[in-house]
């Protein structure tokens, strides 16, 4: 073997390691796991955010009409804002911390366990290898995290709501197409900062397969929460509608980013710097 091929072989090695898949079969049952590990962050985030947009339907403002009405938009675009920096930080703590840089999220792999480890201080050094091994992730870590982007997250998510609006504005297709090509927008935002548009454009041509899969299936538990949310209109007062609806849509959008940044760590693009 020539000197080239045996430097091509050590490269695509050194790929392999770096770059592991962190799902075996699905990456949705990856999520799952994912998700499940963050539940003392997100179940209150969703809670509360459930609870706030309830409560803005109340008033029960004719939007576009008056002044209220459009602070009232303002308020829910905030919370939405809060509620997904908060959800986008702890799922891909739980991801980074389900095992080391190298290893699996489902233990397909084994992985060196490295990091800071969340009360490591306070407890034994197998405690808090226990811990990060579990994924488990609590609010310390989790606004630590958010800290460092949340503003980044927040201006990328302000310019996603106003293009998915034109989009969908103009004809659906145009609306769903910018849905579709941003699974990975948030994540990367809060991960990477900078250019996060391209950062998922990038990560979507490294699993274009696993891509479209998870599209296709998040796409048929979309129409059966927006199912869900006309069912709770049609046989539920107003507040108590919205409640429901952002309950349920609140929990699969954990589940939803759980799944993507499962897959977002498996790409080059999102290999934990």
């Amino acid at each position: 073997m020539s000197a080239p091929e045996v430097a091509g072989a050590a490269e695509g090695a050194v790929e392999v390691a770096v770059v592991p898949r962190r799902y075996r079969r699905s990456a949705l049952v990856a999520g799952v796991r994912v998700s499940a590990r963050t539940w003392r962050v997100t179940l209150p985030v969703v809670a509360l955010a459930a609870a706030a947009q309830a409560l803005l339907v109340v008033p029960d403002p004719v939007p576009g009409e008056s002044v209220a009405a459009a602070v009232l938009a303002l308020v829910s675009f905030l919370v939405m804002a809060a509620a997904l920096v908060l959800v986008v930080a702890a799922v891909l703590e739980s991801v980074d911390r389900a095992v080391g840089v190298a290893g699996a999220v489902d233990g397909s792999a084994a992985g060196s366990v490295s990091g800071p480890v969340e009360g490591s201080a306070a407890g034994s050094a197998a405690g808090s290898v226990d811990r990060r091994v579990s994924g488990r992730v609590g609010w310390s870590a989790v606004l630590a995290r958010a800290r460092r982007r949340w503003w980044v997250v927040g201006l990328w998510f302000l310019g996603w709501v106003v293009a998915v609006s034109i989009g969908f504005a103009l004809w659906i297709v145009p609306g769903v197409i910018v849905v579709l090509v941003t699974p990975y927008l948030f994540l990367a935002a809060m991960d990477r900062g900078g250019n996060a548009l391209a950062a998922d454009l990038a990560a979507i041509r490294a699993r274009v397969g696993r891509w479209l899969l998870t599209s296709i299936v998040s796409g048929v538990l979309i129409g059966l929460a927006w199912l869900v949310a006309a069912v709770g209109g049609f046989f539920l007062p107003g507040p108590a509608a919205a409640l429901l609806t952002w309950v349920w849509s609140g929990l699969l959008a954990v589940w939803l980013l759980a799944t993507w940044a499962v897959v977002y760590r498996s790409t080059p693009g999102g290999v934990r710097a």
